[in-house]
């Protein structure tokens, strides 16, 4: 899907926007501000490891993927720990982590004080990891969606992908993506 060509030409259904319940339209709004982060510190952070990153993971992709790993915020790792990747404590060793068990299983999760932290720790995980390079130096929010679709194995690739640029089109996400080189 081409995002940019959307916001050019499908002037109409940037307007008709499905109608969220208000606790969805909360989160919604409540997580923009940190998609915006996501895109800015993953471009500075690839700067500054030499990787060709000029637009970073753009905030619409981010953002996508924050609600769909999420459930909208309500996974139990999202509401009791602020992880809204439910990253496990094993994801990433860190010298010193704060986990939280959740769950039956009692699996143990990293737990974040607040999404600013979290949102530290994901943008030094797509960053630092070397998973994502690829998709760091993509240049279109379409092709990113795409590339994060091949990197999870959450479920279906297709399926993935599919759900996340249909939020992104049905939520105007695109909107908040910074176009212009931050580098």
């Amino acid at each position: 899907m081409d995002f940019i060509g959307y916001i050019r030409k499908d002037f109409r259904r940037r307007f008709d926007r499905p109608k969220l319940p208000k606790e969805k339209l909360d989160f919604l709004q409540s997580l923009i501000p940190f998609g915006l982060v996501v895109q800015e510190q993953t471009t500075l952070k690839a700067e500054a490891e030499g990787i060709l990153s000029p637009f970073g993971i753009y905030a619409s992709v981010a953002l996508a993927d924050m609600i769909v790993r999420s459930n909208w915020g309500t996974v139990p790792a999202a509401v009791e720990a602020s992880n809204l990747f439910s990253f496990k404590n094993d994801s990433l060793p860190e010298i010193r982590t704060k986990t939280k068990k959740l769950g039956e299983d009692k699996v143990k999760y990293r737990n974040f004080d607040t999404w600013y932290e979290f949102v530290n720790y994901l943008t030094n995980h797509y960053v630092y990891s070397g998973l994502y390079e690829s998709l760091l130096k993509e240049r279109s929010p379409d092709r990113q969606a795409d590339l994060l679709a091949e990197f999870y194995s959450l479920q279906n690739i297709d399926t993935y992908g599919n759900i996340l640029e249909e939020i992104i089109v049905d939520f105007g996400l695109v909107e908040f993506d910074n176009i212009y080189n931050l580098i």
